[in-house]
């Protein structure tokens, strides 16, 4: 694991890092990355590509509501040809001074600097599609988007992927489309219907557990109806993971 000095005074403001034993039961750690905005995600994205630098970026798997797949700016390209992602401390301030607000536009870009292999997406909403996108140096990045766990999972079993990321929006777990201004209206899923998503004895989770590098989660109490149930939501995802102390709790069998 990749290791800074002051690791916690270069981060996003408003990140929490926690170390934990691998899932797969092997013996190395990973990181587990909680914030508020989503875009915050690229620097612990790019932090853990760099721990493996010789091998391809991991393939990242995100669920989410929205779909987050704006390409960036040309203001945005700019700065990602000169940022250099070695340097953490450079990488945390730029994404939270320059890239997009909306927090729409990390996906692409982590994927634009190759910092992300193919993109994996289940989302609640449209149809199922798929796309290319080219980053800076002319590599191919395969954008796939799925509605069900069942989808992703049969693509999953047919990858040959050695890393995959974690990418965790808590938005998913709302029913319809909320906007800020709805905090009263919106509506969190059950504690049973986030139980058939974040399965950890599932072949979906299982699967990623073997070759994980990490776990990114964002928050985002604006379209959660605010923090109270941004908060709710982040207890029941974790508590399907994880025991009071984090522990794997599939590992505890």
């Amino acid at each position: 694991m990749h290791e800074h000095p002051d690791v916690v005074n270069l981060m996003p403001p408003g990140t929490y890092l926690e170390t934990l034993d691998h899932p797969s039961g092997e013996s190395r750690k990973i990181e587990l990355a909680v914030f508020k905005e989503h875009r915050f995600a690229f620097y612990f994205w790019n932090r853990w590509n760099n721990t493996e630098s010789n091998l391809p970026p991991p393939t990242l798997v995100t669920i989410d509501w929205h779909r987050d797949l704006a390409p960036p700016s040309d203001e945005e390209k700019k700065g990602l040809d000169h940022l250099d992602l070695k340097e953490e401390d450079k990488v945390s301030t730029f994404i939270w001074s320059n890239l997009n607000t909306h927090n729409d536009s990390h996906l692409l870009s982590a994927a634009y600097r190759n910092i992300v292999g193919d993109i994996l997406l289940l989302k609640n909403y449209g149809n199922e599609s798929q796309s290319v996108y080219k980053d800076c140096q002319e590599n191919n990045h395969r954008i796939l988007e799925f509605k069900t766990t069942e989808n992703l999972e049969n693509n999953l079993s047919e990858r040959l992927d050695r890393r995959f990321i974690l990418d965790l929006d808590l938005d998913f777990f709302i029913k319809g489309k909320v906007y800020s201004h709805q905090l009263n209206e919106v509506e969190p899923y059950s504690e049973s219907e986030i139980a058939e998503i974040i399965d950890p004895y599932s072949a979906l989770f299982q699967q990623l557990f073997r070759r994980l590098e990490g776990i990114t989660i964002a928050t985002e109490p604006r379209y959660c109806g605010g923090i109270l149930k941004s908060n709710k939501i982040l207890r029941q995802v974790m508590g399907q993971l994880f025991t009071d102390e984090l522990e794997w709790k599939h590992l505890m069998q």
